[in-house]
């Protein structure tokens, strides 16, 4: 019996420290001139900083965070500790298995397992202010050609290129094959398109620019950024306040969830969805022009603030997803 009692108990406390969420984040500390990254457990509200000053651009890898920091690639543990260099490079991104990671450095693009060792030197130019992306599967990364203007699709199996398409960035796919994207038209604005079998499918509308877009982890949703018009934009922030939008493949409906949020440049992703799909993370623009933490639930619309101060600027959440590791 007592036996009994003790893996009941054992079993309990599995399951309140698997529930227990943290998520990932930037922040600038003005105070202090001080930027890093830090990680901020939802349930109890603490939160540690990870690396050093001038970190940035984190991501989960597992039971470890991938950062970058003096045009290096860091890695440390979820508790901020055994801090380690494991190669150059900088803008790092994860494979789809979480067993390598893809980076650019002096030679062009370098894929590197997630101990540092150098699997495969990709001798080209990119357009580093964009994010590469694996296909799933992980054999195909993809990575914009500025000389062409495309999205360039690199398979790693046979070291050939192929294109993806003009003007078109940061592809990601849903588990059924379909490819999300930002797309520049003709008129100058960007839009977001779904691709499936050579069918392409604007999704987001003319009368706005539209921007970052993440799929869901069910990949039945999209959310996406609608930056508003420059008539109403503050004249206090770095960010452009934008709608945020859930698109549902299914139906084709579009929901407009808040009209808080902050679209940063050069940054991908800045949107999250929650392991469940049922919040999306994303930075909020402050009344003072900082941004800060926020996450929206998608059916009731009941929005939630993560962390914020007068002297703080936050933003990039990304929640952990302890079922992906």
């Amino acid at each position: 019996m007592f036996l009994k009692n003790l893996l009941a108990v054992l079993m309990l406390l599995t399951c309140l420290l698997s529930a227990q969420s943290a998520y990932i984040y930037t922040y600038v500390d003005y105070k202090n001139q001080d930027a890093r990254i830090a990680i901020q457990n939802e349930k109890t509200g603490k939160s540690f900083d990870v690396g050093f000053i001038q970190s940035h651009l984190p991501i989960w890898a597992g039971n470890e965070v991938i950062f970058n920091g003096q045009n290096t690639i860091w890695k440390c543990d979820r508790e901020g500790e055994n801090l380690r260099r494991i190669s150059p490079g900088f803008r790092a991104s994860l494979s789809h298995d979480g067993s390598k990671y893809a980076c650019y450095t002096g030679e062009g693009i370098t894929v590197f397992d997630t101990s540092g060792k150098m699997l495969k030197i990709l001798d080209l130019t990119p357009w580093i202010d964009i994010t590469i992306t694996w296909k799933p599967g992980d054999s195909v990364i993809t990575y914009f050609s500025e000389e062409k203007q495309s999205c360039m699709m690199y398979f790693l199996n046979n070291d050939s290129i192929s294109t993806l398409g003009k003007r078109i960035y940061q592809p990601t796919w849903n588990s059924h094959g379909i490819c999300l994207y930002n797309k520049l038209e003709e008129s100058g604005m960007y839009q977001v398109y779904t691709k499936q079998g050579g069918r392409e499918r604007k999704i987001s509308f003319d009368d706005r620019m539209a921007v970052v877009p993440s799929w869901s982890n069910s990949g039945k949703a999209i959310a996406y950024l609608s930056v508003l018009p420059d008539s109403v934009q503050p004249g206090n922030t770095d960010m452009y306040v934008s709608e945020l939008m859930l698109y549902e493949t299914a139906t084709g409906n579009t929901t407009i969830l808040t009209s808080d949020a902050g679209f940063n440049d050069k940054v991908f992703p800045q949107l999250a969805f929650s392991e469940d799909d049922s919040f999306i993370y994303y930075t909020a623009v402050a009344e003072n022009g900082n941004g800060k933490l926020k996450k929206i639930n998608a059916r009731t619309l009941e929005s939630f603030v993560l962390r914020e101060g007068a002297m703080i600027d936050c933003r990039f959440p990304t929640p952990d997803k302890p079922g992906k590791k």
